[in-house]
């Protein structure tokens, strides 16, 4: 596993420490810090504003005010538990996500099978604010999932995102579907900074390609800068054709139905156990079972995230 300096906590809160200390003060001092949030959490907005010290205070107020308002969300999501709205089903069933593996220098791998969702289904019964709000708790899953990761090992652990389009029709997209990207887009960029490194899109038939132009349009400036394009229709080509691939995938590492050789067809969510082999019908690794479940992976003995403070470990690599 790769832990450049770029990518070392220990060298990155050493380096970017007085702006970690001028944060602090300026936030505590008003009370609006709490403990939980430390420095490894400040580190990330201080790094996606370059080193704007304004911009990643201004930043931080407005995700600790959306964090305060969004809170049963947030807290469902730390404790495993589905998110406290009656359409979590709905959301779960037509909105395919999960993390299947790690890239070679240790990101997480989280696979989002377009061709098993539904937003038309989904916003033709749940409003486009509470989608939006299904969206950012299955970021915060990832994002605890990444924070574990990077306290465990030293290194600052971040997700590339595979949109994989295989089966995906535009028969299901809804007409604000477009306000949904958007809006999710926004808030992740400002609330989440340092968690997505990689945006990738693959089996891109050629009619798709427009569609694909029309949503990166909706997309922030931030998540437009992440976005790849990778060539090739994986159940046909080989995957390795696509540079993303070659440069940072082991086969072993992707599934299946993306090309590669890993045949468990969904993994665990975050903390939460996997419940073993699924039918084709089940294959949209939504959450429902994975939210539901008790327990901790196998060969893993670490209690569920108490507070963003619970995994403290860092180690120190050379800088």
């Amino acid at each position: 596993m790769s832990n450049t300096p770029e990518r070392n906590i220990a060298c990155l809160v050493d380096t970017h420490k007085f702006n970690i200390s001028s944060l602090k003060a300026n936030l505590q001092g008003e009370g609006i810090l709490v403990d939980q949030y430390d420095d490894i959490w400040l580190l990330r907005f201080i790094l996606s504003a370059k080193g704007d010290i304004i911009k990643a205070e201004k930043n931080i107020r407005l995700t600790l005010k959306w964090r305060a308002e969004k809170k049963l969300w947030l807290q469902a999501a730390k404790e495993g538990l589905p998110p406290p709205t009656p359409n979590f089903e709905l959301f779960a069933k037509n909105i395919a996500s999960d993390v299947y593996g790690r890239t070679v220098d240790g990101d997480m791998i989280n696979i989002v099978r377009a061709g098993f969702a539904n937003p038309r289904a989904v916003l033709n019964i749940a409003s486009v604010e509470e989608t939006v709000d299904y969206l950012m708790y299955c970021r915060e899953l990832l994002f605890l999932r990444c924070d574990e990761e990077t306290r465990r090992t030293g290194r600052l652990c971040k997700a590339v995102n595979v949109f994989d389009l295989n089966s995906f029709s535009l028969s299901k997209v809804h007409a604000k579907f477009g306000q949904v990207a958007a809006k999710s887009s926004k808030l992740s960029e400002i609330c989440y900074p340092q968690v997505i490194d990689t945006q990738v899109i693959i089996n891109m038939s050629g009619f798709l390609m427009a569609f694909v132009r029309l949503l990166r349009g909706l997309l922030s400036s931030g998540s437009q800068a992440k976005l790849k394009l990778c060539p090739g229709i994986t159940l046909q080509d080989d995957i390795s054709k696509c540079p993303f691939v070659r440069m940072r995938v082991a086969l072993s590492s992707l599934p299946e139905f993306l090309g590669g050789t890993f045949s468990q067809p969904c993994s665990k969510v975050v903390l939460n156990q996997d419940q073993g082999d699924r039918s084709q019908e089940d294959l949209k690794c939504n959450m429902i079972q994975s939210a539901r479940s008790e327990g901790q992976p196998e060969g893993d003995d670490s209690s569920p995230l108490d507070d963003f403070k619970s995994l403290k470990t860092i180690s120190t690599g050379p800088c």
